[in-house]
């Protein structure tokens, strides 16, 4: 019996041992490559992809076994022509590994289903005068090294030139992520794009490239801020009238940040004519019933402003959810002549 119990714990000693050196034995490496195009230099594209190299294994810790220059490939630009270095390096790992990438192109919806996909950049060579400063605001909100920088066209173009977009890559959890931010598919005024610029940093937001209506930020996650189309108007001027009720608003629906403007509104809704749009950071959905509670019309915006908050207080007392109300024009009468409140909830 003692025979047999000290070779049943032989045996188990040797097979604990046999596993546990499997499980400790050096791993197998693969070879993998890393791809990328950079902007042709003073160096020559086999110098470059020795850099390239040197770069990918201090961000990586990685071992690289090869580098080397794939060729070229010749773009033009405005009529000006560029070349592109293609670069390679094989590296020895458990694993493929993809780098973090911060692309300076904003996908945005802009009627229906029709999407837009557009670089941050008119040409290749503003996108080439952005590289190094792009780099040190990619370290710097990252905390990756910039192990590669390359413009490229956008995947969609829908003029003569293609706009490009810078890309960033870097090895490694990025402290903060680059975000695109595009609220209005027109251009802005520079008080506007200043306002818009202030709702964003007020949520923490680094920003690091802004034109024309468009915005590109640091951050850890997405700004958060929503843009709302409340109702239509007849006139500018009434809708201006109302800028600091619906600001209210919403700060009663829980937003901390708004940014209320009365735009130009489109042609078939007649000259003049406006709508109200609200930039924010509500937590919650907050929209017009468009008249379907409306009161009787009112024969002009005057009488529809005095009887606005006596019926908004009885629509209150009844147990209605309203959170505000607008006059606005009813688009149903004869020369556009009469108003009527449109409730917000």
């Amino acid at each position: 019996m003692k025979f047999g119990m000290l070779n049943y714990f032989s045996l188990v000693a040797l097979t604990f041992g046999f596993l546990s050196a499997s499980a400790y034995a050096s791993p197998t490496l693969s070879t993998y490559s890393y791809l990328a195009n950079m902007p042709q230099s003073n160096r020559t594209c086999a110098e470059e992809a020795g850099l390239l190299a040197e770069r990918f294994a201090s961000a990586t810790g990685l071992q690289v076994t090869e580098s080397r220059c794939s060729g070229n490939v010749d773009l033009t630009s405005n009529g000006q022509h560029f070349t592109i270095y293609v670069l390679a390096i094989s590296y020895k790992a458990l694993g493929q590994i993809a780098p973090y990438q911060a692309k300076f192109e904003d996908t945005s919806i802009l009627s229906g289903m029709d999407t837009s996909q557009r670089g941050a950049y008119s040409s290749y060579t503003d996108c080439l005068a952005d590289i190094a400063f792009q780099s040190r605001k990619f370290t710097a909100n990252t905390g990756l090294a910039a192990v590669n920088a390359a413009c490229a066209p956008a995947a969609d173009s829908f003029d003569a030139d293609h706009d490009y977009t810078l890309i960033l890559d870097g090895f490694g959890m990025p402290k903060a992520s680059l975000w695109p931010y595009r609220p209005f598919s027109r251009e802005l005024d520079s008080a506007t794009e200043g306002a818009i610029a202030a709702l964003l940093q007020a949520r923490g937001a680094v920003i690091v490239k802004q034109s024309q209506g468009e915005f590109y930020y640091y951050s850890q996650y997405a700004a958060g801020l929503n843009r709302t189309t409340i109702d239509y108007f007849g006139d500018t001027t009434q809708c201006e009238a109302q800028l600091a009720s619906i600001q209210d608003v919403f700060k009663s629906a829980g937003a901390t940040i708004t940014l209320a403007e009365c735009v130009p509104a489109a042609d078939e809704l007649g000259a003049g004519g406006s709508m109200l749009e609200i930039l924010s950071d509500v937590p919650r959905i907050v929209s017009s019933d468009m008249g379907y509670n409306s009161t009787p019309d009112y024969s002009s915006f005057d009488a529809c402003m005095k009887d606005e908050a006596r019926v908004l207080a009885d629509e209150k007392a009844q147990g209605k959810p309203w959170l505000g109300a607008l006059c606005v024009t009813d688009w149903q009468s004869p020369d556009l002549s009469e108003f009527k409140l449109n409730f917000i909830r």
